[in-house]
């Protein structure tokens, strides 16, 4: 066979083999289907199964967790499943009674505070573990805290679960401290849930924030910067 011959035949096996892995690639991405997207965000943040599902063709989820860090766990899940590129236009939150169910858009802005794109998605720019640890331990350090566990959930980006004890939670909590723990990862991860006990290990307050939906649980007082 000629060499030029050669050479060309070589050229369109590794042209068809190239496409064949694109193909692949594709196809893998396309047989992930919106369900299991949300299932595997539900599972990144040690939710039991059906802690929350897609209604409406897969534009709303519908949170059935109780308590509220089991809601915000269920709202980073759905913030991941509309980061993948699934368009969210609410979400439902099922809640026992008195409270009764309530139905909010997506992204949700239940805070005081208001600025051009607060509406859209937020995009996270996301921090490594060193980062989240050692800028929670710092913050704790700095507030007078002690912390107690650092759980970090990794669905997207990092989520870290803070339980920290201080001399006078109350002070605490009123001076706004609990939030300042995770203030310079604000941007740089998914959210975070903050559980503040007393000396005698008592929880007295928790709650907790999404980056991407501008949502917050709870009642640890957080707030979104401008």
């Amino acid at each position: 066979m000629p060499y030029r011959r050669r050479i060309t035949k070589v050229m369109r096996l590794v042209a068809t083999l190239l496409a064949a892995v694109a193909l692949g690639v594709g196809s893998a991405h396309a047989a992930a289907p919106p369900q299991q997207v949300l299932a595997d965000a539900i599972q990144a943040m040690q939710l039991r199964d059906g802690s929350a599902h897609l209604a409406h063709g897969g534009r709303r989820v519908v949170i059935v967790a109780a308590s509220h860090e089991a809601q915000w766990k269920a709202y980073i899940a759905a913030s991941v499943y509309a980061a993948h590129g699934y368009p969210l236009h609410s979400i439902r939150l099922v809640r026992p009674k008195p409270l009764g169910d309530v139905t909010l858009g997506f992204p949700a802005v239940n805070c005081a505070c208001s600025y051009p794109g607060i509406h859209q998605l937020a995009r996270v720019r996301p921090a490594s573990r060193r980062e989240v640890v050692g800028a929670v331990d710092a913050a704790a350090q700095r507030e007078g805290a002690r912390i107690d566990r650092i759980e970090l959930l990794h669905p997207l980006a990092y989520v870290p679960v803070i339980t920290v004890t201080a001399r006078d939670p109350k002070r605490f909590l009123r001076l706004g401290k609990a939030t300042l723990l995770v203030q310079k990862l604000y941007k740089r991860i998914e959210g975070a849930y903050v559980l503040v006990r007393d000396a005698n290990g008592r929880v007295v307050a928790s709650g907790g924030y999404t980056r991407r939906s501008y949502t917050a649980f709870g009642g640890v007082g957080w707030a979104v910067p401008v």
